[in-house]
């Protein structure tokens, strides 16, 4: 058993190794730093968007508490 695993590392290591064996540590920053503004730029108006809904949702939920409070 330990033998498949092992087994199974080393070719999980190898295929890593292969992959980004060519790209220098420059290339690899440079491709992750593209990486996460570009998800940022995509994913960029639902956060826009869920930010101004919890704006609405507080200041709703701040006049519901004055009202409730003026009716006391």
């Amino acid at each position: 058993m330990w033998s498949v695993i092992s087994h199974s590392h080393l070719c999980a290591v190898r295929f890593v190794e292969k992959m980004f064996g060519r790209l220098t540590l420059p290339q690899l920053l440079f491709a992750s730093i593209l990486g996460i503004a570009g998800g940022i730029y995509i994913y960029q108006p639902i956060f826009e968007q869920y930010s101004r809904d919890q704006k609405e949702l507080k200041e709703k939920l701040k006049l519901a508490q004055e009202s409730e409070e003026k009716k006391s």
